[in-house]
């Protein structure tokens, strides 16, 4: 009985620990989102523009930034692993996140820019802010039928549709560890056809 009792105290001890460290992890992350977006929106090329932040992350690849991490050796490192291991085409994929969503940014559809993060990882995020080629056409809902229900669609205003034939800015911020303070941004302009 002794036993079951230790085990079941122990369990629920661990339970209580990794919760908290999920907390934690999901607070930092917000706090990271949150610098990201004030460095970005109070960067000179976005200023007097509006903002549409999406609630989805793109998964993180770090390789196109390779050669302007050399004082970063352990962030390098993990640039070198995406560049060789990392297949962009089939694990380019955007995820909603919740953190994301929670938070009070702006959500414009008819803003100037839109700008999508990129999951953390290795204390480094990547945001991409492209002009809002979109923005002035009429955003109609789509009707699709299914077997299940009628769902509503909003398009062409997708993450997907955005990134394709435009240009814009990608920012890699490294934060220091278990830390929102930026230690470095790297910016570079991009282009997406």
């Amino acid at each position: 009985m002794k036993t079951i009792f230790l085990t079941c105290l122990a369990f629920l001890s661990f339970k209580v620990i990794v919760s908290a460290q999920s907390e934690q992890q999901e607070k930092l992350a917000k706090q990271r989102y949150l610098a990201a977006f004030e460095y970005i929106h109070s960067d000179s090329l976005n200023a007097g523009k509006t903002v549409h932040v999406f609630n989805d992350t793109t998964t993180a690849y770090f390789a196109s930034y390779l050669k302007l991490l050399d004082k970063y050796p352990i962030e390098k490192e993990v640039a070198l692993a995406d560049y060789t291991n990392f297949d962009i085409f089939s694990n380019f994929q955007s995820h909603y996140s919740s953190t994301l969503a929670e938070l009070d940014l702006p959500k414009k559809l008819k803003a100037d820019l839109a700008l999508v993060f990129s999951n953390i990882r290795s204390n480094m995020m990547e945001a991409t802010i492209v002009n809002n080629r979109l923005k002035n056409q009429e955003q109609k809902p789509l009707y699709v039928l299914d077997m299940q229900s009628l769902t509503r669609l909003y398009t062409p205003f997708t993450l997907e549709n955005i990134l394709s034939y435009t240009q814009g800015y990608a920012y890699l911020f490294i934060f220091y560890d278990n830390s929102a303070t930026i230690k470095d941004v790297i910016r570079q302009q991009v282009i997406y056809d």
